[in-house]
């Protein structure tokens, strides 16, 4: 009997968190219209598991932090009704890259979803290191913040990681497993 009333609340404490995480329909979700807005990309690192590989920073290396008038700076624009669209100027070429994706909403996070098959990224998320999906935290007070708060493993290829990163591509492994580090926020980064 006690081992089914223990059971019995174990189960009702994970409904409970499920209501009111980002996998639930709770009251306390964020929802859209709570986090629509335009941000800034502040940071966006690749980080290898192996602490012996240099991170990738990608607004040192591929995206343009500051590009000439017309063309877009790094944001990351979230919809009122939904999607996002990450914008940015590349580096190298000048070239404007976008990339359109889903978003979910948790009690104070937000997922963006980069891309649909885990094993297959775009253009835009091979060369920007990012994972199929990452979770976001969202500040709502000062300036409005998204910071990464899942250090979930992924890999990208050796070619992009070592253009990111600056380095050599012989020696590494066919593929680099590493986290994501980022940063969005309203206004100017600080």
């Amino acid at each position: 009997m006690r081992s089914s009333v223990v059971r019995l609340l174990a189960l009702s404490t994970l409904f409970a968190a499920a209501a009111c995480d980002g996998n639930g329909t709770g009251g306390n979700r964020l929802s859209a219209s709570d986090v629509a807005g335009v941000y800034r990309v502040c940071a966006l690192r690749f980080v290898p598991d192996n602490t012996a590989f240099p991170a990738a920073n990608l607004l040192e290396r591929v995206v343009h932090v500051t590009p000439p008038a017309g063309k877009p700076e790094p944001t990351v624009t979230i919809a009122p009704d939904g999607p996002f669209q990450l914008s940015y100027t590349r580096r190298t070429d000048l070239f404007t890259r976008e990339l359109v994706g889903g978003t979910s909403y948790g009690s104070d996070a937000v997922t963006l979803r980069f891309y649909s098959d885990q094993d297959n990224p775009n253009a835009v998320a091979a060369e920007l290191l990012l994972p199929d999906q990452a979770r976001f935290t969202y500040r709502a007070t000062g300036p409005r913040r998204l910071t990464t708060s899942t250090s979930r493993s992924y890999s990208v290829t050796r070619r992009e990681y070592a253009r990111a990163a600056g380095v050599e591509e012989s020696g590494f492994a066919a593929s680099i497993p590493g986290h994501l580090e980022a940063t969005l926020q309203e206004g100017a980064c600080s």
